[in-house]
């Protein structure tokens, strides 16, 4: 069965609650588009509907029956606006951002920008009318204290999540039986050089940046298991290439391989440590308030500091190697969460070069 994210639930339960408003229909499911192409059927477990407004609600079923939100309701209440304005609210169980450094501004509901963009491009394909949406999930404000929304600056609920729709299993022998199958089958082929990286936005970035020499099929998505995939590689592969968000790979640094937020520290307190002596204390202090290390590297872009990037990446270099017990290069390429290249290691600058020659 496929399971999808909670940005890809809300998205059905925005839809189900439409189409009631609209046009008096209470579905049994309906079909999303996903972010990356194709679609999704969510079952709807509710819907009402008067003259002022519709509900309906969704219940998320996940992958991992460990995921927090396994079996979580989520509830839109949608009304029609004068404007033409999509308008989101928080209802209860839905966190609201408090802190500067997320990628949503203090003050909104904690829906990312890739469920936000989904659910108002459903909007959009149902009615040009201005469209004010509550969202909810009760229970959330329990679910969340098992997360780390109130540590980076999230209060009140869960957060909406999801950057390409669709969960994958994150179960140690799930996840790890899927790397060494994409392994395997790359050796097969005779693919001699890979790029591992955490997740979707290190892959996109990547692939994105170097669409010829980082072809989709030799990505591996590591999730929190990058030690694991960097030593299975290293048995299979010539050369591994390692890309992604500094908010998992500083984590290496302190000898942290396996990146969940159970087995190993916040990355910001990584990172800040790095950062400490090669920056004013004037600067230092206002990092140390900020959530997140999102929030810590737009800080450096806006300051022109990306310099100190570069010096990390090479420090992570240095550790995956210790790692894997080698001299071999392992280009380091960061990416933030806007996809936009942000620091290399000197052997992932001269990897780049041998791609544009």
């Amino acid at each position: 069965m496929v399971a999808y994210t909670t940005g890809t639930y809300t998205t059905g339960a925005v839809k189900a609650a439409l189409l009631a408003l609209l046009r008096g229909e209470r579905s049994r499911s309906v079909t999303v588009r996903l972010p990356l192409g194709g679609v999704a059927t969510i079952p709807v477990r509710s819907v009402t509907v008067n003259n002022r407004f519709a509900r309906s609600s969704v219940v998320k079923i996940s992958c991992e029956k460990k995921d927090v939100t396994h079996n979580l309701e989520i509830t839109v209440t949608a009304s029609l606006r004068k404007d033409r304005k999509i308008v989101i609210r928080a209802g209860r169980g839905i966190g609201v951002v408090k802190k500067k450094g997320l990628c949503v501004p203090p003050g909104s509901p904690a829906i990312n920008p890739t469920p936000r963009r989904m659910i108002e491009e459903t909007v959009r394909e149902l009615t040009d009318s201005g469209v004010e949406l509550v969202i909810s999930a009760p229970g959330g404000e329990q679910i969340a204290r098992r997360t780390w929304n109130p540590k980076v600056g999230i209060e009140g609920g869960i957060s909406i999540i999801g950057t390409t729709g669709v969960m994958k299993p994150s179960s140690a022998s799930a996840f790890k039986a899927s790397i060494l199958a994409q392994l395997d089958v790359l050796r097969a082929e005779g693919v001699r050089e890979i790029i591992i990286t955490p997740g979707n936005i290190g892959e996109q970035a990547v692939v994105g940046l170097l669409p010829e020499r980082a072809l989709k099929e030799r990505v591996i998505q590591a999730g929190d298991y990058l030690g694991f995939a960097l030593k299975e590689a290293s048995k299979r592969v010539e050369r591994i290439v390692v890309a992604g968000h500094p908010a998992k790979l500083a984590k290496p640094v302190e000898g942290y391989f396996q990146t969940h937020h159970t087995r190993s520290p916040h990355a910001k307190n990584i990172v800040l440590k790095f950062l400490k002596p090669r920056i004013s204390p004037t600067t230092f202090a206002r990092l140390e308030k900020l959530p997140t290390v999102e929030g810590i590297v737009q800080v450096l872009k806006k300051e022109s500091a990306l310099g100190h990037l570069c010096e990390l990446a090479e420090l992570i270099e240095q550790s995956i190697k210790h790692h894997l017990a080698t001299e071999s290069a392992v280009p380091v390429l960061l990416f933030d969460m806007e996809k936009s290249l942000i620091g290399l290691s000197r052997s992932a600058g001269v990897w780049m070069e041998e791609g544009s020659t």
